[in-house]
């Protein structure tokens, strides 16, 4: 009896074999997962104002910031909204590293500061393995008082 199983399990994982063998394109073809595709169209996520007080020389100023990120990805947008605290986080802290005068230099650039804050923000997810998600910074809004 047991040398019957055992025969039958031999030709069943001879056949599996032979077919898979035979047919391993089109099984491939089946397990393969799809290629993560860029959107042309971007997707947009706003974040809430922040508001930061940097220091000068003789007076405290406050900075409120609005930011949009932008991603080609839409399956990013999960990750992006599930890491928002560390994202707000990681600007929050540029902006209170910068005096009050380097902030008022960024304000005639601010592609640069957008350039500095997603290099920031890049290094900061890299701690989570999520780093590449967001292809630019927006700042849609730069208020100094």
């Amino acid at each position: 009896m047991k040398v019957k199983i055992l025969i039958i399990a031999l030709v069943i994982i001879a056949a599996m074999g032979f077919l898979g063998f035979k047919y391993q394109v089109q099984i491939q073809a089946f397990i393969q997962t799809p290629e993560v595709v860029k959107s042309t169209r971007p997707f947009y996520i706003p974040l809430d104002k922040m508001v930061v007080s940097v220091e000068s020389e003789r007076t405290i100023y406050y900075v409120m910031m609005e930011v949009t990120l932008e991603t080609k990805l839409e399956a990013s947008i999960e990750g992006i909204n599930y890491y928002m605290p560390v994202i707000r986080n990681s600007f929050v802290r540029n902006l209170s590293q910068r005096s009050y005068d380097t902030i008022r230099k960024n304000l005639k650039n601010i592609e640069q500061l957008q350039i500095e804050m997603l290099s920031g923000l890049d290094k900061e997810l890299t701690r989570y393995e999520m780093n590449g998600i967001i292809d630019d910074v927006l700042i849609t809004k730069l208020v100094v008082q």
